[in-house]
């Protein structure tokens, strides 16, 4: 169905789809087809810049069971997020998706979705926002520290490598050091 729906462009039977691998009775079962259906969700979410299907489909991966295809997904869905916020300039729809990619339990791919993400928000017509990095970690309280301390580490090396104006440079990280004890890191 949900494929079907993504190739006649039909959200109907994309939701109907949806409302049936949640009353599949077998974990297996379910998390095979999560790990099949995402990528076509993902499809079809960027394309209508639904990121309520995105949400949804990240409660739905919970049932894959396999760590690195959990975090393959919830990567996948973070940084789609991220496409659709910055094509609408919703730095909400940003920030939910640095706080799903903050729960990927994988270091390496939890690092790596974090920095996509702000790459794409570096580049996308909301760049100076990643300048205000007292915003995004404030905006951020709600995840464990040391996700906070890498998003604070990857926002902090865009605007190092960005910023021509040492000087100007200089103060902004130290004002956020004197604001946010955990920039101190």
């Amino acid at each position: 169905l949900i494929e079907a729906g993504v190739e006649a462009k039909d959200a109907d039977l994309i939701l109907k789809g949806i409302n049936l691998v949640q009353h599949i009775g077998f974990r297996k079962y379910q998390s095979d087809i999560m790990i099949d259906i995402v990528p076509l969700i993902i499809v079809w979410a960027i394309e209508t810049r639904d990121v309520s299907l995105l949400n949804r489909s990240l409660a739905l991966i919970s049932v894959v069971g396999d760590i690195s295809k959990h975090s393959l997904l919830r990567s996948d869905l973070a940084k789609a997020m991220a496409t659709i916020g910055t094509l609408q300039n919703d730095v909400e729809v940003v920030i939910g998706a640095l706080k799903s990619g903050a729960e990927i339990k994988q270091k390496h791919s939890r690092l790596s979705c974090i920095l996509a993400i702000i790459e794409k928000l570096w580049k996308s017509g909301m760049a100076r926002t990643v300048t205000d990095v007292e915003f995004f970690i404030r905006r951020l309280q709600d995840i464990p520290e040391p996700q906070q301390v890498e998003i604070l580490g990857t926002l902090s090396e865009f605007l190092i490598e960005r910023t021509r104006d040492k000087r100007q440079l200089q103060s902004s990280l130290e004002k956020l050091a004197d604001d946010i004890i955990l920039s101190r890191e």
